[in-house]
């Protein structure tokens, strides 16, 4: 099952999942922010969040963000980076947006 395997590849990879030291992840979610323009009233759901990195360096310019991920270990981390950072307007859970017609 592809679903599982990619499940389980990032749990594993999650302790160690730096998207910080990749130039182009940097450059994109720069674009990213770029493009979407945030603002105070906002609301962004991000669907494959990882650790949470791009949504929680949103978080200053929007109203609420939720941070969506079908691995364990990267909600984790999203998690931890949540405590760090200090974001209070950020939530984050562990779901399969394949299956996403099954709810919370």
């Amino acid at each position: 099952m592809i679903e599982k395997d990619t499940k389980t590849r990032f749990d594993e990879a999650s302790n160690c999942y730096q998207t910080n030291s990749i130039i182009y992840r940097i450059t994109s979610a720069e674009k990213v922010s770029e493009l979407i323009s945030p603002n105070e009233n906002d609301i962004i759901l991000d669907f494959g969040c990882g650790p949470g990195t791009q949504i929680i360096e949103l978080s200053s310019k929007i109203k609420y963000g939720f941070g969506f991920d079908i691995s364990t270990g990267m909600i984790s981390q999203a998690k931890n980076n949540k405590l760090i950072d200090q974001c209070s307007n950020i939530d984050f859970f562990v779901y399969d947006f394949l299956n996403f017609d099954e709810g919370f």
